[in-house]
């Protein structure tokens, strides 16, 4: 057997059995153990594209925008060092640099294991313990990913977990042509 066609038997070897081992990540999962919070007050700096402006308010900074993606809308507070807020209008398309603060959860199942809990914004689908990093889904099939600080309990968190997202602050806006 010459070494192309022993390498060539390796190659499709190692391939079918990693073939068998690898899944799909799947958000739909129960998560395990009782109700409970496994960990609130994860902050997260994120992206939000084609954020749709519903209200703005500039005395107060505050913003109120949807995405096309998103089941509701979101109110912001607008940092000062975000100076394009008197040019936002009612209608305008933006791009948002946002803080945002996580809470990771086990939900409360009614008696036919359905979740009860309708703050739910997320689901986690994978835990990336080495380099720090959630992916979620969100209800309309969004998938995100998110990196957090040291500081986060990620060896408690698994696929199926639900997370609330708290808007806490837009730090810099950018409006968008349409």
């Amino acid at each position: 057997m010459s070494f192309r066609s022993l390498s060539a038997a390796a190659t499709s070897g190692l391939t079918a059995l990693l073939a068998a081992c690898w899944t799909v990540p799947n958000a739909n999962l129960q998560p395990a153990g009782p109700p409970r919070v496994i960990q609130n007050g994860i902050i997260i700096a994120g992206v939000r594209d084609r954020q749709i402006v519903q209200a703005v308010d500039v005395p107060t900074r505050l913003m109120i925008v949807s995405g096309p993606d998103e089941a509701g809308s979101r109110a912001y507070k607008v940092a000062p060092a975000a100076a394009a807020l008197s040019q936002i209008k009612t209608g305008d398309e933006v791009r948002l640099r946002t803080v945002e603060e996580l809470t990771v959860y086990v939900p409360v199942r009614d008696e036919r294991e359905q979740d009860i809990n309708p703050r739910e914004d997320a689901r986690v689908l994978d835990v990336d313990r080495s380099y720090r990093v959630l992916r979620l889904e969100y209800r309309s099939g969004r998938i995100e990913s998110v990196k957090v600080g040291l500081n986060v309990r990620m060896r408690d968190m698994a696929p199926g977990d639900s997370v609330s997202i708290r808007p806490i602050e837009v730090t810099c806006i950018q409006l968008q042509a349409h």
